[in-house]
């Protein structure tokens, strides 16, 4: 936990594949975030990054002052 922001990340080796939704790939990746923008309006950042042969998804929540205690 940052500040008042809660970080997720998830790693895995691979190489990141671009949505094709049209054939029903990446509809996880469509979901979370329409998930997140529902829940958290702006107040929240997902960035995939890809180096290495490793791809990293990582997800920031702005926490309201205190939220942070529930979740812990």
């Amino acid at each position: 936990m940052e500040q008042n922001n809660l970080k997720i990340e998830v790693e895995n080796s691979g190489h990141w594949s671009p949505a094709n939704v049209t054939e029903g790939f990446g509809l996880g990746m469509t979901n979370l975030r329409e998930r997140l923008k529902t829940l958290y309006n702006s107040g929240y950042k997902l960035t995939v990054t890809e180096g290495n042969g490793r791809v990293r998804v990582a997800v920031t929540i702005e926490l309201a002052h205190g939220e942070h205690a529930a979740i812990a």
